[in-house]
C-alpha cells in the first residue's frame, strides 16, 4: 500500500508539474545533449573515415616506402605479407625527342598494380571525353599531359623517343590521384610502363630517381609490415603511413577531429547549462510542495522516491 500510494503521488505530481515550463525545458535540454553528442560523434567518425581514405588516395597507398635507390621486393615484402596489394612507381627527369624538338619532362614509370587507390583520368583525343582507368599505360606506349603535345608539336598516335626506345602516345593524361605538389611535378608529365625501363636505358648507375613502393590491404598486417621494415631500411629510405600528421590530408584529418571534438564539447556544455538552469528553477518551485508533503507526514525517503 505504501509503494502504491507513493507511485500515485508521484504520478499526480508529474502530471501537475509537466504543465510547468521548467520540467519541459529540463527534458528538452537532456534530449538536445544526448542528440548533439551522438550526432556529432557519428558525423566525426564518418568524416574521419572519409578523410583517411582520401589521405591514402593522395599518398598512393596505406603504407609507402620512399627511397632514392632501388630496393628489392624480397626485402620489402616477405612471403607472409603476400596478401597485400602492391605497386611500384619510379619518378625521374629525362629529355624526350620528337620532330627534332627536345623537352625536359618528368617521367613516371608505373607497375601493373598502379594505382592502388583512386583512378587515372585520361582522354583519347583533345578535346575529348574524360575516361577513368584503374591501370597505367601498356608496354610500348606512353600517356602524356597536354603540355608535352604543345611543346613537341605532336598529337596522340604519334611517337616520341625516350632514351634508346620509341613510344607511341596513346592517351592524354588528365589526372593522377597521387600526384604531389613538388617542383619536379610541375614539369610536363609523361607516364610509361615500368617494364619498358630496361629497353629505354634511361636509368644508369648514378641516375637520380625517386622510388616509391606502395602497399594496401589489412591494417593489422600493414602495421606488422611497418614494424618489420623500419629497422631494415637504410639511408635514403623512409616509411610514410596514410593519415600521418606530416601529410597534407593527415594534418587536415587531425585538425578536423580536433574541431569536431571542440564542437561536441561546446554542445554538451550548452546543454548542461540549460539543464542546470531548468533544474534549479524546478527545484525552487518544489520547496512549498515538499514542505506541505512533510507536514502531511511524508518521510524524506518517500519524497526522494517521488521525485526520482
Amino acid at each position: 500500500m505504501k509503494l502504491q500510494s507513493t507511485l500515485t503521488l508521484a504520478l499526480r505530481l508529474f502530471k501537475r508539474e509537466w504543465r510547468s515550463s521548467e520540467l519541459r525545458i529540463l527534458m528538452l535540454a537532456l534530449l538536445v545533449a544526448v542528440t548533439a553528442t551522438t550526432s556529432i560523434s557519428f558525423f566525426a567518425d564518418r568524416l574521419a573515415s572519409a578523410l583517411l581514405n582520401r589521405s591514402a588516395e593522395m599518398l598512393g597507398g596505406d603504407l609507402v616506402v620512399k627511397s632514392s635507390r632501388p630496393l628489392e621486393w624480397s626485402d620489402l615484402l616477405p612471403s607472409e605479407y603476400s596478401a597485400l596489394k602492391t605497386a611500384e612507381v619510379i619518378e625521374f627527369s629525362s629529355v624526350v625527342l620528337a620532330r627534332d624538338q627536345l623537352l625536359l619532362s618528368s617521367i613516371k614509370a608505373v607497375s601493373n598494380g598502379y594505382p592502388l587507390y583512386g583512378m587515372l583520368q585520361v582522354a583519347s583525343e583533345r578535346p575529348g571525353t574524360v575516361i577513368k582507368r584503374q591501370y597505367g599505360p601498356k608496354k610500348g606506349t606512353v600517356w602524356v599531359d597536354a603540355r608535352v603535345l604543345d611543346r613537341l608539336q605532336v598529337e596522340i598516335g604519334e611517337t616520341v623517343r625516350l632514351g634508346a626506345a620509341e613510344f607511341c602516345i596513346t592517351k592524354l593524361l588528365k589526372l593522377e590521384p597521387d600526384r604531389s605538389g613538388n617542383f619536379i611535378s610541375l614539369a610536363p608529365r609523361i607516364m610509361m610502363n615500368a617494364a619498358d625501363l630496361p629497353l629505354a636505358k634511361v636509368l644508369q648507375a648514378g641516375s637520380r630517381a625517386n622510388y616509391h613502393y606502395y602497399f594496401a590491404g589489412n591494417q593489422e598486417m600493414l602495421s606488422l609490415l611497418e614494424a618489420d621494415l623500419k629497422p631494415a631500411l637504410g639511408v635514403g629510405a623512409r616509411l610514410v603511413r596514410a593519415g600521418e600528421r606530416q601529410q597534407g590530408a593527415g594534418l587536415l584529418l587531425q585538425r578536423t577531429q580536433q574541431y569536431l571534438a571542440l564542437t561536441t564539447l561546446l554542445a554538451v556544455v550548452l546543454a548542461a547549462i540549460a539543464v542546470a538552469v531548468a533544474a534549479r528553477r524546478y527545484s525552487l518551485r518544489q520547496y512549498d510542495v515538499s514542505a506541505t508533503l512533510r507536514c502531511l507526514g511524508a518521510s524524506k525517503q518517500t519524497l526522494f522516491r517521488v521525485y526520482a
